[in-house]
């Protein structure tokens, strides 16, 4: 399609399409995902009911190829003509609503993802096979040099570090229990002897469970770390994070580096190799990623697809998402697909605060944005009614566990309030009480006064 002549010359001509789907995505305030084309028409826009015979051959199983042409050509002329109704009635909405500029540049900003889809990337598989060969090494060695750091804190067996149970045990201390071969004893607790056989007169060995008590790494547990299980607690990324930024010399910490590392690398090859190979067409070394504008999408074997905030997304591969060339080789295989050629990379920084304090047009928001204040922190001091400077020193500067755990549920918070959730839904996703949570909305409202003004005006 994208090859049409009948496109290509219409956009040459200065001529541009309209995306009924995407257009009625924000008109109803990114409400409407799955607009579609025949339900709308008769629902919300007055066209007439539709003949179901073309759904009823669909439902038989049969091909519209296998159709017969008449009917064919007659669905297509109403879809046509559904179609053109729909697009004047949501021109005229976006007019009165004053949203046709920003429609009009979405239009454009769809025809450049379908360029993009398209044309695709271009893939260096020499250099993609030299790299995953490069990594499953590493990830080997990592493994290799983990148990050997673990073994002289562990019990005689192998630990599993895909283990969530062992891994708690470990770096907190637990109970397990284990067979073990052990000497008879009577009732008496005097031990037995085999009285016939080939092994006549030695010590009788019976299998037993017996408690096995793990010391641990000395981590102390923060309690929001409990787990559903009695004396176990979580192992998660975030929670291995917050450890990784304690005392570099403590075991534990040098230990739960390089664990998220390994995890880190397994995550890489598995989304970045082993998945992307599929995605490439051999023939002409290339990946086409699709691109979603609606907020949804065909989600990709990582679980990458639609954004729920309107934020345009990629999956199959999701080529939005590679890692930076600082941290990861992947960048190295996607090459320009012109001889000589090179690639460009464009991205903002904290654009969503800066938006938000851009549009609201709030004095002190802007301010704190321009004199580069960390938006976490500020509201962390703010919900501990502490000095700003203070907090940032135990968050950014010691590092300190507890500090570091409580910027990370302010973190959740920031973006969660930022995207309109209420006081219940940011408490249940933070693990913050709802009273906490209502005193912080209350702290940044009297900060942010114009800006609360800017949401109030929202809803």
């Amino acid at each position: 399609l994208w090859k049409s002549e009948r496109l290509q010359y219409m956009l040459q001509e200065g001529l541009t399409i309209w995306d009924t789907q995407l257009a009625e995505y924000y008109l109803t305030a990114q409400q409407h995902k799955y607009a579609a084309l025949r339900d709308i028409a008769v629902n919300k826009y007055g066209r007439p009911e539709r003949s179901k015979l073309m759904e009823d051959y669909w439902k038989q199983g049969i091909c519209t190829s296998e159709i017969p042409i008449e009917l064919v050509l007659q669905d297509v002329m109403e879809d046509v003509a559904d179609t053109e109704a729909i697009y004047l009635q949501q021109v005229e909405r976006a007019k009165k609503m004053g949203m046709f500029p920003i429609l009009t540049h979405k239009m454009e900003a769809l025809l450049a993802t379908v360029e993009m889809e398209y044309n695709g990337m271009y893939v260096n598989q020499q250099v993609l096979e030299e790299n995953e060969d490069e990594l499953a090494l590493n990830i080997q060695q990592l493994e290799e040099n983990l148990h050997d750091m673990i073994t002289p804190h562990w019990i005689d067996e192998e630990i599993n570090l895909a283990s969530a149970t062992q891994l708690s045990w470990l770096l907190f201390g637990g109970k397990t229990t284990k067979k073990v071969r052990e000497p008879v004893v009577d009732s008496k607790g005097n031990t037995t002897i085999v009285k016939s056989g080939p092994n006549k007169g030695t010590i009788k060995l019976g299998m037993y469970s017996k408690d096995v008590h793990i010391k641990g790494l000395g981590i102390k547990p923060l309690p929001a770390w409990k787990g559903s299980k009695e004396g176990q607690y979580s192992t998660k990324e975030e929670v291995l994070e917050i450890i990784a930024l304690g005392d570099p010399n403590h075991t534990a910490v040098k230990i739960v580096n390089q664990l998220l590392k390994l995890r880190k690398l397994t995550r890489e090859l598995n989304t970045n190799y082993t998945g992307f190979r599929e995605l490439i067409y051999a023939d002409e070394s290339r990946v086409h990623p699709s691109f979603s504008h609606c907020g949804y999408g065909e989600r990709d074997a990582a679980g990458s697809g639609g954004t729920e905030t309107g934020r345009l997304s990629c999956s199959n591969p999701n080529v939005q998402n590679a890692p930076k060339s600082n941290i990861s080789t992947v960048r190295k295989y996607f090459v320009s697909r012109y001889n000589n050629g090179i690639l460009l990379e464009g991205d903002f920084s904290q654009i969503e605060p800066i938006v938000q304090a851009q549009i609201s047009r709030d004095p002190q928001y802007i301010k704190d944005m321009i004199d580069g204040i960390d938006t976490h922190v500020k509201r962390l001091a703010m919900k501990e009614r502490m000095d700003y400077n203070h907090v940032f020193k135990l968050c950014k500067v010691d590092k300190e566990l507890e500090w570091v755990d409580k910027r990370s549920k302010i973190k959740e918070f920031s973006f969660q309030r930022t995207y309109g959730a209420g006081a219940t839904k940011i408490a249940i996703n933070t693990g913050l009480s709802v009273d906490e949570v209502k005193d912080m909305i209350k702290n940044e409202d009297l900060d942010y006064n114009v800006l609360k003004q800017y949401n109030s005006m929202l809803l």
